[in-house]
């Protein structure tokens, strides 16, 4: 399987960014042990139903910054992240890009 190039992978962020449908999951007000496994399956779910790019809400706390990093890092179907950068999302949320199902 080929690897996608950092700016192939940039360019579905920026797409699902401007998007309404991208599908969305907010942790605010979840503590660390229930927000894990709600972004666990819901990883999964976006994986098995074909979505490629997913936005994570976890709010500007200190609490679910790392534990979403964390996931999206350690998640083999996680190919890429990084954080929101459209205004009013900056520094609240995250957008990763789940591989495809082969």
């Amino acid at each position: 399987m080929r690897t996608p190039k950092i700016s192939e992978l940039e360019s579905l962020i920026f797409a699902a960014e401007l998007s309404e449908d991208t599908l969305s999951l907010d942790l605010h007000g979840m503590d660390a042990h229930t927000a894990l496994h709600e972004l666990e399956g819901f990883i999964q779910k976006a994986f098995m139903a074909g979505d490629r790019v997913i936005e994570v809400i976890h709010g500007r706390g200190d609490i679910l910054i790392p534990l979403v990093k964390k996931v999206f890092e350690e998640n083999e179907i996680v190919e890429y992240a990084r954080g929101a950068e459209q205004p009013g999302k900056a520094g609240g949320a995250m957008y990763a890009v789940i591989a495809p199902k082969e």
